[in-house]
């Protein structure tokens, strides 16, 4: 998974935009953010560090591409499913909130500390359900078109799950898709 990161921010040198989405497990140790890979086998939570990658790594290797624009989806705020096994100490509720370098958003599927709803199919979460379905809307910028999410994923949640951004963006963004 660090490789295909590395990779990631290799093929952004020269591109304006960066996007980088992500939708699985991911892990608040320590207060740092991680997105746990498929054959991650971690103990404790300790193993995060050496096992899974840092969500600040994405953004450190957008920066190195130069690029204006990066704007990061994390759909990654699902209970822990290692902390049954681990100490009660371990707080394995959603991701802690990160700052987003100016020129980007950091968008996340819930609120900082808390987790997220699975979606009504299992394909997909809830969050990245209503993203797909608002992302294609024409004519709104990319904070309408989250805006327009969260008040959908709170309505469906009944105010449980309220979908997060951090952002510094520079002017407007569209998705023409």
């Amino acid at each position: 998974m660090k490789r295909a990161i590395d990779k990631f921010g290799t093929k952004l040198k020269g591109c304006n935009v960066g996007l980088f989405f992500y939708a699985g497990h991911g892990i608040q140790v320590k207060g740092v953010n991680y997105l746990i890979p498929v054959n991650a086998d971690l103990k404790s939570e300790n193993d995060a560090e050496y096992d899974c990658v840092q969500a600040g790594r994405i953004l450190a290797k957008m920066e190195d591409a130069g690029t204006k624009t990066n704007i990061i989806i994390l759909d990654a705020c699902r209970d822990n499913p290692f902390e049954r096994s681990w100490t009660r100490k371990a707080k394995g509720r959603g991701l802690a909130s990160m700052s987003a370098p100016t020129g980007s958003l950091i968008a996340y599927a819930t609120s900082p500390g808390k987790t997220a709803s699975d979606g009504p199919d299992n394909k997909n979460g809830l969050y990245t359900s209503v993203l797909l379905k608002y992302m294609p809307t024409p004519d709104i910028t990319i904070l309408e078109m989250f805006q327009r999410v969260r008040a959908s994923v709170v309505e469906k949640t009944n105010r449980r799950q309220t979908p997060w951004e951090s952002t510094s963006l520079i002017g407007n963004f569209y998705f023409n898709l």
